[in-house]
């Protein structure tokens, strides 16, 4: 049953309500969501909080926005929310941790596939990333990105290493980085931040296509320094102290 939102910041607070309507099967996976106006009475709240909650859960991948239809509940999405909420019951700083020890791995290791990639200017690979590029702005202008879209053009440059050392890491990696773009993105929530960081994927693969190696090194290790740095600010000196004393 929904309650009216009162903790948290609003999103936060109606979207928390909302994964646990999808994870009790009150929303089963396929069912259309009640509209803005009625959920707004519901939560008390305006439609402008309404409908930025129902984005964020867009953007996660757990409702889908059909246009002149409606919005509906993704398939699969209670057992991402399961995933979500299991991450939620452990301690905060830790999981936040976490997911700063897994942007700092990929700290290490992407700019050095920018560069091997700069080198080789595999027309194929390049091709491809650049649809993943156009494929993601387009899909956040028409209110269907989802995040496996981002994580298409980062995929894509761990199998153009042609490194299967690299890409089963990054295979390893695709869980925990999903729950750490989720983490992120509920906090900060701005899809000028998202359209910000795909559009720093078309720069990096400019230079990736231009072979500028170190150009696209540098470019990469600032896209992945940015996320870090939004998540250590939201932590705060003291949590971040602590963090790093652990």
């Amino acid at each position: 049953m929904i309650q009216p939102a009162r903790r948290r910041t609003l999103h936060e607070e109606i979207s928390t309500q909302m994964m646990d309507l999808i994870v009790s099967s009150e929303w089963p996976a396929g069912d259309k969501i009640p509209g803005e106006l009625s959920l707004s009475d519901q939560f008390q709240v305006s439609r402008n909080s309404v409908r930025e909650s129902i984005k964020a859960l867009e953007i996660v991948g757990l409702l889908v926005s059909m246009p002149g239809r409606g919005t509906f509940v993704a398939e699969n999405a209670a057992d991402r929310v399961r995933l979500i909420q299991y991450h939620a019951t452990l301690d905060e700083t830790d999981v936040e941790k976490a997911i700063i020890d897994l942007m700092e791995a990929r700290l290490i290791v992407e700019p050095g596939l920018c560069w091997h990639a700069a080198l080789r200017r595999d027309v194929a690979a390049i091709t491809e990333m650049a649809e993943i590029v156009d494929r993601s702005l387009d899909a956040v202008d028409h209110n269907e990105y989802h995040f496996e879209l981002g994580m298409a053009f980062h995929e894509k440059l761990y199998e153009t290493s042609g490194n299967p050392i690299l890409i089963e890491m990054f295979n390893g990696m695709r869980e925990k980085l999903g729950i750490a773009r989720r983490e992120v993105y509920f906090k900060v929530n701005k899809k000028e931040t998202l359209v910000h960081e795909l559009h720093e994927h078309r720069e990096i693969l400019n230079l990736i296509r231009e072979g500028d190696a170190m150009g696209a090194c540098k470019a990469m290790r600032e896209h992945l320094s940015k996320p870090i740095q939004r998540l250590q600010a939201l932590l705060g000196p003291q949590k971040t102290t602590d963090t790093a004393e652990k």
